[in-house]
């Protein structure tokens, strides 16, 4: 699995049959390493084949998140994790 990130962890890929465009078959949530916050966050990206992905936008939370799956229900991408703050 070729991310568009180099350091990254906790991969729930998930196959979406329903998703009429085939370059997005393929979803994936995982956490990466943002060196501008210095600490691993989350991040999504598609493939046509599960093999070789295209990242989706980087997430505005700018805070540790630490995901547990990825599931799909009535539409929905739904995802449970816990978020820890640092205070400065």
């Amino acid at each position: 699995m070729a991310l568009p990130d180099l350091r990254t962890e906790g991969n729930f890929p998930i196959k979406d049959v329903l998703d009429p465009d085939p370059e997005r078959r393929y979803k994936v949530l995982y956490n990466y390493w943002d060196k501008t916050i210095n600490t691993w966050t989350i991040r999504t990206a598609t493939s046509p084949d599960g093999l070789h992905w295209t990242g989706g936008p980087e997430l505005p939370l700018r805070s540790f998140i630490e995901h547990a799956c990825l599931y799909q229900h009535q539409g929905l991408y739904i995802t449970h994790g816990q978020m820890f703050q640092r205070s400065e």
